[in-house]
């Protein structure tokens, strides 16, 4: 697996549920989810050539 700074990529996120986190190098989400319930995740990624936005729904239970 290539690391997102690896495709020219830059990764960024918010809404994360308390606890998880994304490697704005890897792309990866990591931790440990301290708080139950839907979260609304919205990821950037950018390349050369622009960006995209997208929000989906994360649960944890």
């Amino acid at each position: 697996m290539l690391a997102a700074e690896q495709l020219g990529l830059r990764i960024a996120g918010y809404g994360f549920p308390p606890g998880l986190s994304i490697d704005s190098s890897t792309g990866l989400v990591t931790g440990t989810p301290t708080a139950a319930g839907t979260y609304a995740v919205t990821v950037f990624i950018q390349n050369g050539k622009g960006w995209i936005k997208k929000t989906v729904p994360l649960s944890v239970r």
